[in-house]
């Protein structure tokens, strides 16, 4: 139960002023230690907003494993693990008494680790390392220096980057690959 007495569940704090990272006060509407933080927001508010809100003082809270914010019409939660996947889950207030929202809901308040997305930051690291490794031993094998290949892949990996943060518009690496298997003598160049 992430440290706490298992027989006794943490208290619920609400209307709990919190610093910002970057500064100032605010109040986070109700967090519980070691589970999770909420922000609720009116309907029709940004709850994109609610969710930097949280992100800004979620240090203040001791960095609660689940980040929520919510209106009238759904929940949404945030896993905030470290090194691991924040794909989020949201629940549609029309479906709140369905079996997987019910047990996400109840996992919220007394077992956060279920919510642990499976797929960790790292072992997707670790997987797109072992593919680029894949690609340079494959393209050194058909001849090509090794420094060429290492300076290539290097570059390419930038690009998917730069793509990602929106520097570069989203789909040019693929659509330039896609180019490069259909034209190889164009793509050389």
């Amino acid at each position: 139960m992430l440290g706490q007495d298992a027989d006794r569940a943490p208290e619920s704090v609400f209307e709990q002023a919190v610093t910002k990272a970057g500064g100032g006060q605010e109040f986070a509407d109700v967090s519980v230690p070691g589970r999770f933080a909420l922000k609720y927001k009116r309907e029709g508010r940004d709850l994109r907003a609610a969710y930097q809100q949280l992100l800004a003082y979620k240090g203040s809270l001791g960095n609660p494993p689940l980040l929520v914010i919510c209106d009238l019409r759904r929940i949404v939660i945030y896993p905030d693990f470290p090194n691991s996947s924040s794909e989020r889950y949201e629940i549609g207030v029309e479906e709140i008494d369905s079996r997987e929202s019910l047990a996400i809901l109840t996992w919220l308040f007394t077992e956060p680790e279920r919510l642990r997305r499976g797929t960790t930051r790292e072992q997707v690291t670790e997987a797109a390392a072992a593919r680029f490794g894949a690609i340079a031993a494959e393209l050194t094998a058909r001849g090509h220096h090794p420094q060429r290949v290492a300076h290539m892949l290097v570059q390419l990996l930038f690009c998917l980057f730069a793509e990602d943060v929106g520097v570069l518009p989203l789909g040019l690496v693929k659509r330039a690959l896609d180019l490069g298997a259909a034209c190889p003598e164009q793509f050389d160049r």
